[in-house]
């Protein structure tokens, strides 16, 4: 993910600074944006899913603009996770 006007690390160390305030620890890691498009439970199919990643890995996805940010709870249940949105932050062009 390309951020070379610095927007997301600045939001970044916002976020990290003002749950600091509240009592979380800061992250030990380097901060690098991305965006999780989803999560493996088994290894049931991980070879055909490795396949098919690797086969688009070099193909461009295109650019989108990012309107709003919304902070989400998710609960895990037997049945799925619940997401309830806690608050939606809209970005400034």
């Amino acid at each position: 993910m390309v951020d070379s006007e610095g927007r997301l690390a600045g939001l970044q160390k916002e976020v990290e600074s003002s749950l600091k305030k509240i009592g979380f620890e800061s992250e030990d890691r380097p901060f690098h944006p991305h965006l999780t498009l989803g999560r493996v439970k088994s290894n049931h199919g991980r070879q055909e899913l490795v396949r098919c990643v690797e086969k688009y890995r070099e193909e461009e996805l295109g650019t989108f603009q990012v309107e709003k940010m919304v902070l989400f709870k998710s609960d895990l249940t037997p049945t799925g996770p619940i997401y309830t949105p806690l608050r939606e932050i809209k970005l400034s062009a």
